[in-house]
C-alpha cells in the first residue's frame, strides 16, 4: 500500500513529539529464512505443503485469481480455499524492485503475519500494530526489509503497517528478498483489498484473508507463487476437459459454439483465468492456435465461425504451465 506513504509519514511526523517521551519496546524478532538463495526461490519447493497460488490473465494486469493448495499425507493435493479475486500491483505481475510497482514474479516464503486486529487464530507469528509499527523500506539502512518499532519513519519509502487502515487489518509477509539486498525490493504483503491495485503486494477480501491466516501453519513451510497467466497447479493433479459439442455439418459463416467443462480426477471444477482453443485444418499435421476463453465455473464455451472447408478444433488447458497438459476430445466442423 506504499500509496498512502507520503500521507502515513506526514501524520507519523507530526505525532512524533507526543510520541517523543514513549518508551519504545523492543522490536519482536522477524524470522528470517535460512534460506537466503536470493529472490525469488526456486519454483515450490519440495517441502512445502502449502502453496498459495497467483495468476493474472495478461503482462500488465491489475487483476488476479488466488487459490490456495494443500498437500495430504498421501502426497495427492487438495485445493482448500479459492478461486478467489486478487488485486496485484499497478504494474501487474513482473520484474520487481524497490518502488517498481510490480507485485513480484516468483515463489516466496510466508514467514511473518501483522494485523491492526486481533489474532484471527493464525499459527503464524503475529503481531497487533500500532502507530510505531513500520516496514523498513530505507535501502541505506541497517534494517533493510525488516520489520521495526519506533517514533518515526527509518527513511526512504518505508511504510507505517498502522495508518493506512483496513487494508491492514490483516497482513502476511510475502519473503521477497530475504538476503536483503538494498533496492532488490521490500514489504510486498498480502493483505486485505481496498478494491484498487496494489504497489506491489496481492490483496484480497477481508473475509477471505481471515480464512487463510487460520489454514496456514508454518509446520507446512508455506509458500505463495505468482506469475503472468493461469497460476500454478500441483504436477499430479489430473485435469480431465469434457467437450459436449458434436461433430456437424455448417453453412459457410454460420456461428458455433465449443463448451464443455474442466474437473480434477476428485471431480472438482477448477475456475482459471483461460483455457485455449486449437485448429487444425483439413490436410495439415499443424494445429494453430485461434483464440482464448475464460472458465466460469468450471465451464468453457467459444463461439466462432468455422473455418472451410473443414477444420477440426480442440480446447486445451495449461495445468502446469504447458498447454498440452489435458485436451479436450476433438470436433470436426465441415463447411459446406
Amino acid at each position: 500500500m506504499r500509496s498512502l506513504r507520503v500521507l502515513c509519514t506526514l501524520v507519523a511526523v507530526v505525532l512524533t513529539s507526543s510520541l517523543a517521551g514513549t518508551p519504545v519496546r523492543a522490536a519482536p524478532p522477524v524470522p528470517m529464512l535460512q534460506t537466503r538463495i536470493g529472490s525469488p526461490l526456486a519454483g515450490v519447493p519440495a517441502d512445502s505443503r502449502q502453496v498459495i497460488a497467483v495468476g493474472s490473465p495478461a503482462a500488465g494486469s491489475t487483476y488476479a485469481t488466488l487459490t490456495a493448495w494443500e498437500k495430504l499425507s498421501d502426497g495427492s493435493w487438495a485445493r482448500r480455499i479459492g478461486p478467489v479475486a486478487a488485486r496485484v500491483g499497478s504494474r501487474g505481475i513482473g520484474p520487481a524492485e524497490e518502488g517498481s510497482q510490480y507485485t513480484p514474479a516468483g515463489t516466496m516464503r510466508l514467514d511473518q503475519s501483522f494485523g491492526r486486529l486481533a489474532n484471527p487464530g493464525t499459527k503464524l507469528p503475529y503481531f497487533v500494530t500500532d502507530p510505531l509499527d513500520w516496514w523498513d523500506e530505507n535501502p541505506s539502512s541497517s534494517t533493510y526489509n525488516l520489520h521495526v518499532r519506533r517514533s518515526s519513519s527509518p527513511g526512504g519509502a518505508s511504510e507505517n503497517l498502522y495508518y493506512p487502515g483496513s487494508a491492514y487489518n490483516y497482513g502476511v509477509n510475502m519473503a521477497w528478498n530475504p538476503g536483503r539486498v538494498p533496492g532488490a525490493g521490500s514489504a510486498f504483503f498480502l493483505h486485505v483489498s481496498t478494491g484498487k491495485p496494489t504497489a506491489g503486494c496481492v490483496s484480497i477480501t477481508q473475509a477471505d484473508l481471515q480464512a487463510i491466516l487460520r489454514w496456514l501453519d508454518p509446520a507446512k513451510k508455506p509458500v505463495i507463487t505468482t506469475r503472468v497467466g493461469t497460476a500454478w497447479m500441483p504436477g499430479n493433479l489430473d485435469t480431465r476437459l469434457s467437450q459436449t459439442t458434436p461433430s456437424t455439418t455448417v453453412a459457410k459463416g454460420t456461428l458455433k459454439a465449443l463448451g464443455g467443462t474442466l474437473t480434477t480426477t476428485t471431480k472438482q471444477q477448477l475456475s482459471a483465468p483461460v483455457v485455449q482453443i486449437f485448429r487444425q485444418l483439413s490436410g495439415s499435421a499443424t494445429w494453430t492456435r485461434i483464440g482464448t476463453t475464460a472458465l466460469r465455473s468450471g465451464s468453457y464455451s467459444f463461439t466462432f465461425r468455422p473455418a472451410g472447408p473443414a477444420a477440426r478444433y480442440q480446447v486445451r488447458w495449461p495445468g502446469n504451465a504447458t498447454w498440452e497438459r489435458a485436451q479436450s476430445g476433438i470436433v470436426t466442423f465441415a463447411v459446406r
